[in-house]
């Protein structure tokens, strides 16, 4: 305790000059006053206040608890951001994937319908073939092919716009994913040895893809 204190403790100067007094038993009826004195019980009282924690103030809780909502919120906030990136890669990836589908499907679908006008085609070009070795033949029968000729024509450069191509590979090395080989036959030229000599029907490609292979006759050593 501060001598301060102690010296304004009481104005006679007396040490057991204390403003708490006490009793002490004497007997039936009778107590005897007992003096404290000033600065035992200042200590106590310091002792006291040093004890008991200080209560804390209101406004640095309710900071605290700002700081924890701020930064709850910030956690909830990047959860989001990540779920939503998460999600929006998972878009684009299915996007991608449902057009991918769909070029497929077209494929598929565009290759299934060329291969629906071989038939006809192929008895276009037969019925033309057969045509070409005719003698005699008159004006008007010669105005017929002519006009034959000229759809068969057009039907190639139109289904050409779609993508198919002919394989017409006379003189041509054979190739195995472009053409059958229904036999072989021996050649005197050395060098048409493992080419195509005749082709039997034609084959179409559509792109990068092979949707019939011709089928030809190729030439060996006799």
């Amino acid at each position: 305790m501060s001598a301060k204190k102690r010296n304004n403790a009481t104005s006679s100067g007396d040490p057991w000059d204390a403003p708490v007094k006490g009793t002490r038993d004497q007997g039936e009826g009778e107590s005897e006053t007992v003096r404290i004195p000033v600065d035992v019980v200042e200590d106590l009282i310091d002792e006291v206040a040093e004890a008991e924690p200080a209560a804390p103030d209101p406004r640095d809780l309710y900071m605290a608890s700002l700081e924890t909502r701020v930064e709850e919120t910030q956690r909830l906030l990047e959860q989001t951001r990540s779920a939503y990136r998460k999600r929006e890669k998972e878009l684009d990836a299915a996007r991608d994937r449902l057009e991918r589908d769909r070029e497929k499907h077209l494929e598929r679908s565009r290759v299934a319908l060329l291969e629906r006008l071989f038939e006809p085609m192929d008895n276009l070009d037969r019925s033309l073939g057969s045509a070409a070795g005719w003698t005699n033949v008159d004006a008007r029968t010669e105005g017929l092919l002519g006009g034959l000729a000229m759809v068969q024509r057009q039907l190639h450069e139109r289904l050409g716009e779609f993508g198919l191509v002919r394989i017409d590979p006379v003189g041509a090395d054979f190739d195995p994913n472009q053409h059958e080989a229904l036999s072989a036959v021996p050649v005197t030229d050395p060098k048409m040895a493992g080419k195509v000599i005749e082709v039997w029907e034609p084959g179409y490609r559509c792109g990068d893809q092979v949707i019939r292979a011709a089928k030809v006759v190729i030439g060996r050593k006799a």
